[in-house]
């Protein structure tokens, strides 16, 4: 991959940026792209020389663009972190992908690249095991309310984390008196063998 002849010559950080794993690319104040790293252009199918002067809002989902607009921004204003956001970009074959992009101000020799230094990662795994476990505790939490047996869920200290209608009919006891209580000292008696 060979960038564009008007690019910076290699410096110490663009050579360590085009042999990471993780997508590396640098901003202007905009967010357009300044430097690209060959992992960012090979997802989106592009050179790398041929994505300087382009927006990242060209390859967000549409319901994405403003995400990376506020991200920039933060970076821009934030002195001491870095903004982190989750978006969804298009590959070179049109499927989306989900980003997870850190951006922060460039400082030092860092900002004659750009003004934005921007690490990215592919979280597309994860974040579908995320929607299907999701789906699957919604799920779980429906048939449990739908259920006439009582259900109640603790942590590993005792404490409740949910209930159902039926507990609460049972009990008398709304959910918010229950959420979040021990559940041992609630219902079981100090000196009963079940505690």
């Amino acid at each position: 991959w060979r960038t564009i002849a008007s690019a910076p010559p290699p410096s110490d950080a663009r050579i360590l940026a085009e042999h990471v794993v993780d997508m590396v690319s640098t901003h202007a104040q905009d967010g357009a792209f300044r430097y690209v790293s060959p992992a960012f252009a090979g997802m989106l199918g592009e050179y790398p020389g041929t994505l300087a002067g382009k927006n990242p809002r060209e390859f967000a989902h549409a319901e994405d663009g403003a995400i990376l607009d506020e991200m920039w921004r933060r970076a821009l204003t934030w002195t001491e972190t870095a903004s982190t956001t989750t978006w969804r970009c298009r590959q070179h074959n049109g499927s989306y992908a989900w980003i997870e992009s850190t951006a922060r101000r460039a400082v030092g020799e860092a900002t004659k690249l750009g003004a934005i230094v921007c690490a990215s990662r592919d979280v597309t795994d994860r974040k579908q095991l995320e929607d299907a476990l999701r789906d699957s505790e919604q799920r779980f939490r429906t048939t449990l309310e739908t259920v006439r047996l009582v259900a109640v869920g603790l942590d590993v200290h005792g404490c409740v984390t949910f209930c159902n209608d039926a507990l609460c009919l049972l009990t008398g006891w709304r959910r918010a008196e229950l959420i979040g209580t021990n559940w041992f000292d609630r219902c079981v008696a100090p000196d009963d063998p079940a505690r």
